[in-house]
C-alpha cells in the first residue's frame, strides 16, 4: 500500500468531481444523470430517463365546485341544500331525524336523472323556501344579537359607576362593525 497521495485526492480533483474538500457532494449539484436529463439528453437510462410517451394530465380541477347545483334545477318555491348523512363512514341517523323534523326531505333521484343526489356522505335535500328563509333570518338575528351584546358590554357601565363618556374611555370602548353582505350566491 502506497502512502503517496493519489492524483484524485487533491482538492482540485475533488472539486472537479462535484465534491467539496471534505469529499462530500456540494449543495445544489446534481448528478450527471440529472444534468443530462435536464439538458434533454435522451442517452440517460434508468428511472430518470425521459419518457417518449404523451404527457399525462390530471383530471381534478380545483376551480370546479363538485357540489354545485344549477339553480335552474330547483323548482320554484323550494330550496335545495346538501346535508350530511354520515361521518367517516358511520351513518348519522340522529342528524337525519333532526333534518326531517325541520321538514327536509331527500330530493327524488328520478327528478334529476343525470345528477347524483348522494355524494361523499352527503345527500341533496329539499324543503319549502319560506322555511329556509325563516331559518336564515333567525340565524342573522342571533348573530346581530351577539354583536349588540358585546357592544353594550363595552359601552355601558354598572349603575353607580363612572360613565364611559370621557374622551380617553371612548377611544378604547367601541366596536368596529361593517356589513360584508350575505353568503356568495345567496340572492
Amino acid at each position: 500500500m502506497s502512502t503517496e497521495p493519489n492524483a484524485t485526492d487533491t482538492p482540485e480533483a475533488i472539486a472537479s468531481l462535484g465534491g467539496n474538500k471534505a469529499g462530500r457532494p456540494q449543495r445544489g449539484v446534481r448528478g450527471a444523470a440529472s444534468r443530462s436529463a435536464l439538458a434533454g439528453d435522451d442517452s440517460v437510462e434508468g428511472p430518470a430517463a425521459p419518457r417518449a410517451e404523451k404527457r399525462l394530465k390530471r383530471t381534478r380541477d380545483r376551480k370546479v365546485d363538485q357540489l354545485s347545483v344549477d339553480p335552474k334545477m330547483v323548482p320554484p318555491g323550494v330550496s335545495y341544500e346538501w346535508k350530511r348523512t354520515s361521518v367517516y363512514g358511520m351513518d348519522d341517523s340522529d342528524h337525519l331525524n333532526q333534518l326531517m323534523a325541520n321538514h327536509w326531505s331527500p330530493v327524488p333521484e328520478d327528478r334529476h336523472p343525470n345528477f347524483r343526489v348522494k355524494r361523499k356522505g352527503l345527500i341533496l335535500m329539499e324543503r319549502p323556501a319560506y322555511l329556509t328563509q325563516e331559518a336564515k333570518d333567525e340565524d342573522l338575528d342571533i348573530a346581530l344579537g351577539a354583536v349588540e351584546s358585546v357592544r353594550s358590554n363595552l359601552t355601558s357601565t354598572p349603575q353607580g359607576t363612572l360613565t364611559r363618556n370621557h374622551p380617553s374611555a371612548r377611544n378604547n370602548t367601541y366596536v368596529r362593525s361593517g356589513w360584508g353582505g350575505g353568503i356568495p350566491g345567496d340572492e
